[in-house]
């Protein structure tokens, strides 16, 4: 049994198969940065990715541009993504070659009785069920990682007899056991064994580490790409076409966007306007004619209502007036219109796949049916990597008791994005989209006191974007990476003390059996010992009595 890499609650810098080799239990050694991701749990670690994980470089013979620190962080941050995955990659092999990997998926009574021990092991039973209520002792200490990470695994419930609830514990590397309700999902768990945990655990860091190597590409990347999603009829491309200033994207009454359509500057196809239809997004290439099928503007709504299953992507090449998104002089921003959540089953999850891809969500929501369960699934799914969500309320003018209708989206939004929910004021707007008028029209004088707040209103929530999208493109670019590794290594850690719990009750358990089985074993010897004399003892008085039979025949 493979014990040192569970170890992690250990003081003692020791090497664990868990790490890339060379690399110390406590600290990843690299050319000029010291991160300690590795253990979670280790007295002095930090999380990797709190604020000062990233530290604003510093000299004393010049400052630092904008531009100058957010390099450095990206380069301080695509660092933290490899170790990770070398991380991940460390874990899958022990998974495979060394130690089965288990889940901390129930309640202490279910998770001890039906996954690890035989229903008539009631010595064990017990003897784990005091182990860890004297773990809970373990989360005294003052390192906050430690703490999360012990509230994760020892968190006390509620009447833990009867609850049914499934305490899924993880953020990221939660296994997928949707199978009716949580009970059920239960039940499922509590019958697998423990090698069909692991291989359902190893799916998982295999998912997880193809995340990585998108955020990483996401993070090198230095163009901005911002997915507005929303339900069907939720007003997205006219959302698209205000920020634009254009006329670009097909608006239609009923739903008629059925393709993910990414409207990018026109400087980035040598200054020609028009789109490009493509077939296999992975062999792209603008220069490269046969990737693609060039077609018109006048042509594109056709394309995009059509419900072709043609092309899988459009890529809308045009020329940006001065006041739009796109025309800022700072990043390659590209805004992707994609199909309403709850049309298509097949393209609501190929939404759900590609926000993995996207820097920056704007999810725009219609005033009148606020969020739908589709929209709630998502926006729950894109929190568990971004924790800021750019949302917009539209058409907020066809609404009567607006008062009313902002506390109920705020209490959504609180529960599905906590973090956006804080910043709300900057994050959530309340807005109508054909407030602004397109290239053109200029005449602002015959506008009413309720129009000119309507612009004010838009103006503010284009203002709030752009300042998100381009001045704090830390929070924006870098903080989904960020957030989701801190979501990650929290699970490896937890991972880790679970594992090292389980594995310190196997050896207790087997040094326990062990030292019976020495005392049944001197028990033994000594009745061999005993049996020996009495045979030997036999054979004499038998070889005597024979002795004396013959010599008194003879």
């Amino acid at each position: 049994m493979h014990l040192s890499a569970f170890n992690t609650a250990s003081s003692k810098s020791v090497t664990s198969s868990f790490l890339p080799s060379g690399r110390s239990l406590h600290t990843i050694n690299t050319s000029d940065r010291k991160a300690d991701v590795i253990n979670p749990l280790a007295e002095k670690s930090v999380s990797p990715l709190t604020s000062t994980a990233i530290p604003t470089p510093t000299t004393p013979k010049h400052e630092f541009t904008g531009s100058q620190i957010f390099l450095h962080k990206s380069q301080k941050l695509l660092g933290l993504l490899n170790d990770t995955k070398n991380i991940l990659g460390s874990y899958r092999e022990i998974n495979k070659e060394k130690w089965h990997i288990q889940y901390p998926f129930v309640k202490p009574q279910t998770l001890v009785g039906k996954q690890f021990f035989s229903k008539d092991d009631n010595v064990t039973k017990s003897f784990v069920g005091n182990k860890m209520k004297k773990a809970l002792s373990y989360a005294e200490t003052s390192n906050k990682f430690r703490e999360q990470i012990n509230t994760k695994l020892y968190a006390s419930q509620p009447d833990m007899s009867t609850s049914q609830e499934i305490n899924t514990t993880l953020n990221v590397l939660n296994l997928d056991l949707k199978k009716g309700d949580r009970s059920s999902a239960e039940n499922v768990v509590g019958k697998l064994d423990k090698g069909s945990v692991a291989t359902l655990l190893d799916e998982r860091l295999i998912h997880s580490v193809k995340r990585i190597e998108n955020l990483a590409s996401r993070v090198a990347d230095t163009s901005s790409k911002v997915l507005i999603a929303g339900d069907v009829n939720a007003g997205k491309s006219t959302f698209v076409n205000t920020l634009l200033r254009r006329e670009i994207m097909p608006v239609d009454q009923q739903p008629c966007t059925t393709i993910f359509c990414e409207v990018r500057d026109v400087q980035e196809n040598s200054d020609k306007e028009e789109v490009h239809a493509i077939r296999n997004i992975e062999k792209y290439n603008r220069e490269d004619v046969s990737t693609y099928t060039a077609i018109g503007f006048e042509n594109l709504f056709d394309i995009i209502s059509s419900g072709t299953e043609e092309y899988t992507q459009l890529k809308a090449y045009k020329r940006n007036v001065q006041q739009s998104l796109l025309h800022n002089g700072i990043v390659d921003i590209a805004l992707i219109d994609c199909p309403g959540l709850n049309r298509d089953t097949l393209k609501t999850t190929a939404l759900f796949a590609r926000q993995e891809e996207i820097d920056v969500i704007v999810f725009v929501v219609s005033a009148e049916n606020h969020f739908t369960l589709s929209a709630k699934e998502f926006l729950s799914n894109a929190s568990s990597e971004k924790a800021y969500i750019f949302i917009v309320v539209n058409r907020f003018d066809n609404i009567r008791n607006k008062e009313k209708c902002k506390r109920l989206v705020l209490d959504q939004i609180k529960e599905v994005s906590p973090r956006t929910y804080e910043h709300a004021d900057d994050l959530v707007h309340f807005v109508t989209s054909t407030a602004i008028p397109n290239e053109g029209d200029d005449d602002l004088t015959s506008l009413s006191p309720i129009e000119k707040k309507r612009m004010e209103d838009f103006n503010h929530l284009e203002e709030s974007l752009r300042t998100f999208i381009l001045k704090k493109r830390s929070k924006s670019k870098l903080d989904p990476a960020q957030h989701y590794l801190d979501n990650l290594i929290i699970d490896i850690g937890v991972l880790a003390e679970f594992n090292r719990f389980i594995a310190s009750v196997d050896v207790e358990k087997t040094s326990r059996e062990l030292h019976d089985g020495e005392k049944a074993f001197e028990i033994l010897c000594n009745d061999e010992k005993h049996v020996g004399e009495k045979a030997e003892k036999c054979i004499e008085d038998a070889c005597d009595n024979i002795a004396d039979f013959t010599k008194k025949k003879l």
